[in-house]
């Protein structure tokens, strides 16, 4: 995308920093949770956030948690003037243990939610059932009810941006964006197997150097009865391209393998976190 840059002699007000309210935290067992307002798009949606901050060695999940991990689960069925929810989940990292591998967060989580309301300008009387794991030495599954009012004619103002507004756009910088962007691409995912062993060969282009498994994280997302393990990838190339990555598929009950079974890939690498779902090929 080519930026063009154009100085325009127009005299305007300094955009000023403003500390939010803060609403009230609820604590758990090696957490403590809460809400926070960010800012109105142009569109009419809503950007807002869950907050999870987390105890010394203690960890929570990502959307796809992993062999090991607590998979989250969302319910805004009471909340009130809202018609869509979009969740954007920042890059995780991977964590493994000795018994295998989960994906997720540590210190902190700060999850966008984009709230498109039914009428825009009203406000949205937002209600979350949320549960969620957090682990350390024990694993402890969390429920939360927590509920936030937005006021779109009250809460945000142009010429204001609350240090909540910041926190939510940092968050939302290291979501993966859907590729191709940036000289960055997922190209095509396909099976291959050796001996007994099933694997997706993943095919991508990036723009920065890698040379070895271990600088980027490759994760899959099929059927639920498919478990990959980002821990055993292996590099098939790394002075060719397209770059091959090759990823253990473990089935839970052998099912079939069909061509054209959508799966949802997610690249991040030091630099960059891209995602994109393609069709398997055979």
């Amino acid at each position: 995308m080519r930026i063009l840059f154009v100085t325009l002699f127009i005299i305007t007000a300094p955009i000023l920093w403003v500390a939010p309210a803060i609403a009230d935290w609820s604590e758990g067992h090696g957490y403590k949770v809460r809400m926070i307002k960010g800012f109105q798009h142009t569109s009419g949606e809503i950007e807002v956030a869950l907050i999870v901050e987390l105890e010394e060695g203690w960890k929570t999940y990502w959307r796809v948690p992993g062999e090991h991990g607590i998979p989250p689960q969302f319910d805004f069925g009471l909340s009130q003037n809202l018609e869509d929810v979009a969740i954007s989940w920042p890059s995780p990292v991977v964590f493994e243990d000795g018994q295998g591998h989960s994906v997720g967060y540590k210190k902190e989580l700060v999850l966008p939610l984009r709230l498109k309301p039914y009428f825009q300008d009203e406000p949205i009387d937002l209600h979350i059932d949320a549960f969620f794991g957090v682990c350390a030495e024990v694993c402890v599954p969390a429920q939360e009810s927590l509920s936030l009012f937005i006021d779109p004619a009250t809460d945000f103002d142009a010429k204001e941006k609350t240090s909540d507004h910041a926190l939510i756009e940092r968050a939302l910088k290291t979501v993966p964006q859907p590729s191709p962007i940036d000289g960055n691409d997922i190209l095509s995912a396909e099976h291959v197997k050796v001996g007994s062993q099933d694997y997706i060969a993943v095919s991508m282009m990036l723009a920065e150097k890698i040379e070895t498994a271990a600088d980027l994280i490759v994760l899959l997302e099929g059927p639920d009865d498919w478990h990959f393990d980002p821990h055993q990838t292996t590099l098939l190339a790394t002075d060719s391209e397209p770059l091959v990555i090759k990823v253990p598929l473990h089935q839970l009950d052998d099912s079939r393998i069909d061509a054209g079974q959508p799966l949802q890939i997610t690249v991040i690498t030091q630099n960059s976190a891209i995602e994109k779902i393609v069709p398997l090929k055979l």
